[in-house]
């Protein structure tokens, strides 16, 4: 959900960030975002197994996504929040690439 919302409004209104999704409720950006807390409309579609076919049909889904600042980490006086801050946004492009809840993909 967050990689489709990245891709619909990275240029439009995440001032050009990507965002790095710790995947449950944290995002973290490389920079200040141009609002303070925005509300987003995603649309998935979703597999309807209930055929058990291959080529099942697909609903989309509409899901609000509400991205507001919760903080702003001090990477000096808190070592351990800013290691958590890295870990989270090294893991984010292997995540993307290797990892879908709908397609199993071996590595």
């Amino acid at each position: 959900m967050i990689k489709q919302l990245v891709q619909l409004y990275k240029v439009s209104h995440l001032g050009n960030r990507t965002l790095a999704y710790d995947g449950m409720k944290g995002i973290f950006t490389a920079g200040p975002l141009p609002f303070v807390s925005k509300e987003f409309v995603v649309k998935l579609g979703e597999r309807d197994g209930r055929d058990g076919s291959s080529g099942s049909k697909r609903k989309d889904r509409e899901f609000k996504v509400v991205v507001k600042l919760a903080d702003k980490p001090d990477l000096h006086r808190l070592p351990q929040e800013a290691i958590q801050v890295l870990n989270v946004v090294l893991r984010a492009a292997p995540s993307d690439k290797y990892y879908s809840p709908f397609v199993r993909k071996s590595i």
